[in-house]
């Protein structure tokens, strides 16, 4: 009996023996560090006769503490492994995690924080041979200031038949979030980068094109040099299938007019390292205006020309021709006239784009037409509407202050260069809830883009929505086509008149609803729709087939359109039934930063926008601004 005692616990010791020897051989201890500790850990407990093994360089770091990617920028530097007193390693290749853009020490550098894995591939000279790992690691960590770190770190691995360590899942899980090298069994279908040298400037010009909307898109790039932190200007295409990221770097950090560019792509769904070969092209400014930023500005100009046309802007335009029919016959007058409109409403363009820029300076939400989501702005509407209205039905008789009388009110037909600019001013401001459909592209970007390219694109809309009065002003002669002043003159103002009252009872019902909204109780929901603030939608995606979600506004007027013609017409109603649609809405009457947030996601900053999702196309399909009935049904019968 007890001789097989001694028995069992001599195997029992060496049970323990050897799995003590397992465990040292899976994993080095941690280096010393207070801010941050190193160690290197094994998937197997042998090498299994594999010549290829990913062992796992892991990184635990402080709170608020990071460390460098391989192209940090400045005041950083990326880890160095030097591994040339091992044994029987034929080469080391270490694998890099997507990492992180972070502000430290002032600078913006590129990184990661808290805990890190880098997969290391190293390839065994001889399987049949024991493996002596031994790695001098230095690498860098900051947070209010910076500290180096070294570590030696040295891992035995026997040859022989293995099984799998403790580590083996993490260091498998850090091989799966390292970006992949080919577009293969992604949604993406295209990816090129180019450099361009402008002056004493070289741009590198990344594009990425995807089957689904690309959303969240971030880029990092490296070279052999190593380049500076840049944050790239990010625009999108109109369907956001193809988003476009230029970095701007000054002549002297691009040491080489050939190099090799490794630049990772992530967003929603993908991954990507792309290695690309770069040749320096030397190109002019205008040159260096892609296809597509020439399609924005002439988009812009386009757009803006098509708001006069629109039933928020005719009235005031044709106010204008009226103004005009019965003023002097002095070409000169007539000119300045229409000159003084046309700076009006350029002014109020590029007034608009300024506080634009400032409110997003602040890091606030901003959207096109969220100046009629301020009840003080609509009060403020309503009263100039009414004094618009008042003075061409003829009425004066209320005590009107002396200067408003005398620059506002007088008139339509005096020569007032205040009125004139006035005019042009007040014009732009009621295109706003009309414009989306027509400027909604050149918005989209210019809302993504340098405070300097959204100025200028703000200025190219309000140059288009000027051209008649700028055509008017340097060819005066043409007023002769006009049709001549007549008795005819006062129908047309009662007309136009009567137009502006309805905008006035339409901004009205805007402002009554405002003041609805104060008071929770007197909310009427529709029982067919899901408020888009108050459900799970990733939730409702998983659990419903097809998903229709109307973003909308009192003020939008194209929401409206959409609205009474298309998604509650009858035709529509009866297929949305009948394909079990769920229909989600978005009211953004008054602000709301979760629909705005929304919105940025699909890189849009105006309404309407409508977007269908189902379980086989989770990323969705974006409508068209101005909806027909026929893209409703073609949709649907797609995304099914």
């Amino acid at each position: 009996m007890k001789k097989i005692l001694n028995i069992i616990i001599f195997f029992l010791i060496s049970y323990l023996s050897f799995s003590f020897q397992q465990t040292l051989g899976n994993e080095t201890e941690w280096s010393n560090g207070v801010e941050s500790q190193v160690r290197l850990i094994s998937p197997l407990t042998h090498n299994n006769g594999q010549k290829a093994i990913f062992f796992g360089l892991q990184y635990k770091l402080l709170s608020g503490w990071k460390t460098y990617w391989k192209s940090p920028g400045e005041g950083g530097f990326p880890q160095e492994i030097n591994w040339e007193f091992s044994k029987n390693v034929k080469n080391i290749e270490v694998q890099w995690p997507t990492p992180k853009y972070f502000e430290i020490l002032g600078f913006t550098s590129i990184g990661y924080e808290e805990e890190v894995l880098f997969p290391l591939k190293i390839e065994i000279e001889d399987i049949a041979k024991e493996t002596h790992i031994n790695l001098q690691i230095n690498y860098l960590v900051c947070e209010d200031i910076c500290i180096p770190g070294n570590a030696n770190l040295e891992l035995l691995m026997s040859p022989g038949k293995a099984n799998f360590t403790e580590h083996h899942f993490i260091i498998q899980k850090a091989k799966s979030l390292i970006p992949r090298s080919s577009l293969k069994n992604t949604n993406l279908i295209n990816f090129t980068s180019k450099a361009y040298e402008e002056g004493n400037n070289i741009s590198i010009i990344v594009v990425a094109e995807s089957e689904n909307i690309i959303q969240n898109p971030e880029f990092f790039t490296h070279s052999e040099f190593g380049l500076p932190v840049v944050k790239p200007t990010i625009s999108f295409s109109p369907n956001s299938k193809r988003v476009t990221a230029k970095f701007d770097y000054s002549k002297k950090n691009i040491v080489k007019n050939n190099f090799v560019l490794d630049t990772i792509f992530k967003n929603n769904y993908n991954t990507i390292e792309y290695t690309d070969k770069i040749t320096v092209e030397k190109i002019s400014n205008f040159g260096l205006i892609n296809n597509s930023m020439l399609y924005i500005f002439v988009i812009s100009i386009l757009g803006g020309m098509i708001l006069n046309l629109m039933p928020c802007v005719l009235p005031v335009l044709s106010i204008k021709i009226l103004s005009v029919l019965k003023s002097s016959s002095n070409k000169l007058n007539i000119g300045k006239s229409f000159l003084i409109t046309s700076l009006g409403i350029i002014s109020s363009f590029a007034i608009l784009a300024l506080i634009l820029i400032f409110i997003r300076s602040l890091g606030v939400n901003i959207g096109w037409g969220m100046q009629f989501q301020q009840p003080l702005f609509l009060i403020f509407i309503a009263i100039v509407l009414l004094i618009f209205s008042l003075n061409l039905f003829g009425f004066f008789e209320f005590n009107i202050p002396a200067f408003a009388n005398s620059q506002i009110v007088e008139g339509l037909t005096s020569n007032n260069y205040f009125r004139d600019f006035f005019n042009g001013f007040f014009a732009t401001i009621l295109a706003t809830p009309c414009s989306a459909p027509f400027v909604g592209t050149a918005l989209t970007v210019a809302f993504t883009q340098s405070a300097y390219i959204m100025f200028g694109i703000f200025i190219l809309m309000g140059l288009g929505m000027a051209f008649p009065y700028l055509v008017f002003s340097f060819f005066p002669n043409l007023a002769i086509f006009l049709p001549k002043p007549g008795i005819w003159m006062n129908y047309i103002k009662y007309f136009l008149g009567i137009l502006l009252v309805g905008t006035l009872i339409w901004i009205l019902s805007i402002l009554f609803n405002h003041i609805s909204y104060f008071d929770k109780t007197n909310e009427s929901a529709d029982p067919n729709w899901i408020n888009l603030t108050s459900v799970d939608l990733k939730n409702l995606k998983r659990n419903n087939d097809i998903i229709f979600i109307d973003i909308t506004a009192d003020w939008c007027a194209t929401c409206q359109y959409n609205k009474i013609n298309v998604i509650n017409s009858k035709e529509i109603i009866d297929v949305f039934e009948k394909n079990n649609i769920i229909k989600v809405k978005g009211d953004w009457t008054k602000p709301n930063d979760q629909i705005a947030n929304y919105l940025q996601k699909y890189n849009k900053y105006g309404i309407p926008f409508n977007i269908f999702y189902s379980k086989n196309n989770p990323a969705g399909i974006i409508l068209s601004e101005i909806l027909t009935k026929k893209e409703i049904l073609e949709t649907i019968q797609k995304i099914k």
